[in-house]
């Protein structure tokens, strides 16, 4: 509780559009801070219109994604609407524009998307999502290598599942960082800026704890982290993006990054495993799994050469400057984001070398019972 007016110059407390959420943060932190219950959030106030805000904010990403898959997975136009409608998504083909003719109208039927999305929005520089790009892309998909309908929604919905589970970011906060250690979070006290000081609350549900008392924390680059200021007015939120560089900046730690080649390397074991699956064998598997994937392996070779020209960049100039320590763990970042995707990228060709001889044996067994019933057939 406080006084509504000022005792020293009797101005009335100014109440603006944050000022709910800034008062509920600094309430929660005290309370967990000194070991006090944190009031549930208010379901039909603050959270509520949270919740809402990120849901409707959102849904382009979300289409996106689930109109990706599909790509991946329709034989035809027909096809892709039915798996759509598996995936909660509305097409509606039949609407013209002046400027791009015909168009596809896209709209999720989980989530309340007020409006329906055109397909131009949501990808102005191809327009991949329109009707003629769509034949265009389902013309390289083959039965072999698709989900079918009944299977759309839970394939869909594991990849998802690793997409959302695998961090972007990693890297060890020292106990000198921390601030105060809670059953729900640790507090850590951040310089951001110039002259800004203050307290960020990282939840448990982040942070794995290392038998030294450290934590390694993991982040998205889009995580939000509340950043309560001791001027109140200056409270905001920061990216896990910006969070992760300050707090592995002051501790010395190195920042490790996941490259965005991962995602190629997920698609082409996905791609895999599904041919595997239903043994598709020689040319077929080679016509199956399309320019796709050789592209995605062509993607991943030009991310490790990046990554190699990008620690080379660094070393030479550690030839001519003083190393300093942020240099240093700037190389080794690069290094470990080099290690984790050729580890990956490995993991793919032993696949590949692995099917290619599981083909091999299936067909020699094949070729053994041809034989073997012909010299039955001729005794």
């Amino acid at each position: 509780m406080f006084n509504a007016t000022s005792s020293v110059d009797l101005k009335k407390f100014r109440w603006q559009k944050g000022t709910t959420n800034l008062l509920r943060n600094i309430s929660d932190k005290i309370a967990d801070y000194h070991g006090a219950m944190i009031l549930d959030a208010p379901k039909r106030t603050s959270h509520a219109k949270y919740e809402k805000y990120k849901r409707e904010n959102n849904y382009r990403q979300i289409l996106k994604e689930r109109l990706d898959f599909l790509l991946r997975h329709s034989l035809n136009f027909e096809d892709f609407k039915q798996k759509a409608h598996a995936l909660n998504i509305q097409v509606d083909e039949h609407h013209k524009s002046k400027d791009y003719g015909q168009v596809i109208n896209y709209q999720l039927t989980d989530l309340p998307q007020q409006r329906p999305a055109r397909d131009y929005t949501l990808n102005k520089k191809s327009r991949k999502y329109s009707f003629d790009k769509l034949v265009e892309r389902f013309e390289n998909n083959h039965i072999e290598g698709v989900y079918h309908v009944e299977q759309i929604k839970q394939a869909f919905q594991e990849e998802h599942q690793k997409i959302e589970q695998e961090p972007d970011l990693e890297f060890v906060i020292q106990p000198w960082q921390i601030e105060k250690d809670t059953m729900n979070a640790i507090y850590v006290r951040v310089e951001y800026g110039r002259y800004e000081e203050g307290v960020i609350k990282i939840p448990d549900y982040k942070l794995d704890k290392l038998e030294d008392g450290s934590y390694k924390a993991y982040f998205k680059n889009k995580d939000s982290f509340y950043f309560i200021n001791d001027e109140a007015n200056k409270s905001k939120f920061l990216k896990g993006a910006v969070l992760s560089k300050i707090l592995s900046g002051e501790s010395g730690t190195i920042l490790q990054r996941k490259n965005s080649a991962i995602q190629n390397v997920r698609e082409m074991v996905a791609a895999l495993n599904l041919i595997s699956e239903r043994q598709v064998n020689g040319e077929k598997a080679v016509e199956v799994l399309g320019q796709k994937f050789m592209d995605d392996v062509e993607q991943i070779k030009e991310a490790l050469q990046n990554l190699d020209a990008h620690i080379l960049k660094q070393n030479e100039q550690l030839k001519y400057e003083n190393p300093t320590e942020e240099n240093k763990l700037k190389i080794k970042a690069l290094q470990l984001e080099r290690k984790d995707l050729q580890a990956q990228y490995q993991k793919v060709i032993k696949k590949m070398k692995t099917y290619d001889a599981g083909q091999e044996i299936m067909n020699e067994k094949i070729h053994e019972n041809i034989q073997t019933a012909d010299k039955d057939m001729q005794i």
